[in-house]
């Protein structure tokens, strides 16, 4: 596999630059878990969907924060291929990053 080394250089500092947004936003979850990624582990056609069919009404940041763990880690192992939330965000954040870095 050939690597530009032009390409490893230059995307770091976006990254970083990315992941610490003057507003803390960070990377969103739908930047992270575009459609694709969402589609190849799970029979939903994107992370929104996804997330209505959890049942939990989510329409804030603070909406999600207040999902039970517990719960929303039963969803995510019934529905994706993943063990729990952390597993699928691990995942998501090593392709993004991956992503960010070699393209």
């Amino acid at each position: 596999m050939l690597i530009k080394l032009d390409t490893i250089s230059t995307n770091p500092k976006q990254l970083v630059t990315k992941a610490k947004r003057l507003d803390g936003s960070g990377v969103s979850l739908n930047e992270l878990m575009p459609p694709r990624f969402i589609q190849m582990h799970s029979k939903f056609a994107s992370l929104d969907i996804l997330m209505e069919a959890s049942g939990f009404n989510v329409k804030t940041p603070a909406d999600f924060k207040a999902i039970p763990a517990r719960e929303w880690n039963q969803f995510i192992a019934l529905n994706t291929n993943f063990e729990s939330w952390q597993d699928m965000l691990s995942e998501a954040g090593r392709l993004y990053i991956h992503k960010q870095l070699f393209t």
